[in-house]
């Protein structure tokens, strides 16, 4: 078997090539325009728009995807678990990531949504033909974390001993069990690829339903909770959108209803109540956007929409 040393230097020699590789296919600069997804077009990078420089939400643009493999066809039902069984693996195998990874809240009661890695679905959403159905996983990096350092500080759980990209094993129970292997390839018009959820746009929907922080009065019901979405992006450091539109029922094409997403729980106790929800700005924001009391269980996770 080969040392430990020998192991990182096979990891960097691909961790250099696939960094290489995904400047070239992205080829993206200052004043480019970039596309956005449509809500119900069957083209999710059917238009092209100019824009001015975007307020950026507090985390990278690029994210590193694992692409599903092989297991069963899963839908965005497990998102609850799988991200909960990919937080677990990182935090076992990647000790150097150790620090990117956190709860809800710190002791301190510090929030950390936007300074943590953060596991996301990426599903089939945003085409009138799509079903929902599971790609693979994206881990969010926080904006000042460089891709090729979030591959090295994975590269116990994302390669094998000589280099190669692993396959990594996801039990999840009564689904079954799947395998992801890191995608190289950024798949430009693709849920595969990291443009694909990161806009600019001003209109956003939700694919997963936002996790809620407080339980919504039932005087003006649906108004409060689209208050805390609001005040939910201006936690984020977002601009206050001009407008909100919660719903249990799904907002953008694939995603699934919010009564068909487990609740999760709060470390205090007590179920997370969750909502569907159409943001809209006056600026244009880049992405990606992961709002709520579920960011770190994938709750929370926005695909954005072009202009009508």
């Amino acid at each position: 078997m080969n040392s430990p040393l020998s192991i990182r230097h096979a990891s960097t020699a691909v961790i250099s090539r696939i960094s290489r590789q995904r400047r070239r296919s992205q080829g993206r600069s200052n004043g480019v325009p970039v596309p956005v997804a449509w809500l119900s077009e069957p083209a999710a990078f059917s238009g092209w728009v100019a824009m001015g420089t975007p307020v950026v939400s507090p985390y990278s643009t690029e994210m590193v995807i694992l692409r599903q493999v092989s297991g069963p066809r899963l839908g965005l039902a497990v998102t609850a678990l799988l991200t909960y069984r990919l937080r677990q693996l990182i935090a076992h195998r990647c000790p150097l990531a150790g620090n990117w990874l956190g709860q809800e809240r710190s002791s301190r009661g510090k929030r950390h949504l936007g300074r943590q890695i953060a596991p996301v679905p990426l599903a089939q959403v945003g085409r009138q033909s799509a079903d929902g159905r599971l790609l693979g996983v994206g881990l969010l990096l926080p904006r000042g974390v460089a891709y090729v350092e979030a591959l090295r500080a994975f590269s116990q759980l994302l390669f094998d001993e000589e280099g190669r990209p692993r396959r990594i094993e996801l039990k999840l129970g009564k689904p079954g069990t799947c395998h992801v292997l890191l995608d190289e390839n950024s798949r430009l018009g693709s849920a595969l690829g990291s443009r694909y959820w990161c806009g600019p746009a001003r209109r956003w929907a939700s694919v997963t339903p936002v996790g809620l922080e407080r339980v919504p009065h039932r005087k003006a019901f649906w108004r409060h909770i689209e208050q805390q979405v609001a005040d939910a992006c201006c936690r984020l450091g977002l601009p206050q959108p001009t407008s909100v539109i919660a719903s249990s029922a799904p907002l953008l094409a694939g995603a699934p209803n919010a009564r068909q997403m487990p609740l999760l729980t709060r470390l205090t106790g007590g179920a997370i109540r969750h909502t569907h929800a159409v943001i809209e700005f006056d600026e244009w924001v880049e992405g990606p956007i992961l709002l709520g009391a579920g960011w770190h269980r994938g709750y929370g996770f926005f695909c954005p929409l072009l202009d009508a």
